[in-house]
């Protein structure tokens, strides 16, 4: 064994040193590829508040219905708490809204990230979402808690003929 101070015991301390760092090195990486990095997380929990602010937006136009009998023309027409307005919590634009007749109307946003990367909640989660702008359908009559439909409508380069 080597005495403290000898080459061969600051050769051990440091080959250790080494060791724990390229651990932790590992050990932070690892972690970023778990759970993304920083900027990734605060950009869903931005896509968590823009679903949040279209279920307040969906029950305030449903709410006009049921007292006016009618869609509001805009989302400006829905009375809000405080007067307030709801937009898009990081670029600031109010979310989109488009009365399809009647007793239909659609509500979009563009999301930073998908739901999940998990093909089988995109098929039975109504308020799943994939990465882009992304409209959900309501109709009035029978609402139920969840979107009518779901359109996702990734934003496209001008001139591509939009499916249906």
């Amino acid at each position: 064994m080597n005495a403290p101070g000898t080459p061969g015991a600051a050769r051990g301390r440091t080959i250790l040193l080494l060791a724990v760092s390229a651990v932790v090195a590992i050990a932070v990486v690892v972690g970023f590829l778990a759970l993304g990095t920083p900027a990734t997380e605060r950009e869903r929990r931005l896509d968590d508040t823009r679903l949040e602010d279209l279920r307040t937006l969906r029950s305030r136009v449903v709410g006009h219905h049921r007292r006016t009998g009618s869609l509001p023309a805009t989302l400006a027409a829905v009375v809000l708490p405080r007067g307030s307005v709801v937009v898009d919590p990081a670029r600031g634009d109010p979310y989109e809204y488009e009365v399809v007749d009647d007793s239909t109307f659609r509500l979009c946003a563009t999301f930073d990230h998908p739901t999940e990367d998990d093909p089988a909640r995109m098929a039975y989660d109504a308020w799943a979402h994939g990465a882009g702008r992304t409209c959900y359908r309501f109709r009035i009559t029978d609402l139920p808690e969840h979107p009518v439909g779901f359109e996702p409508e990734p934003l496209l380069e001008p001139g591509t003929p939009r499916r249906r």
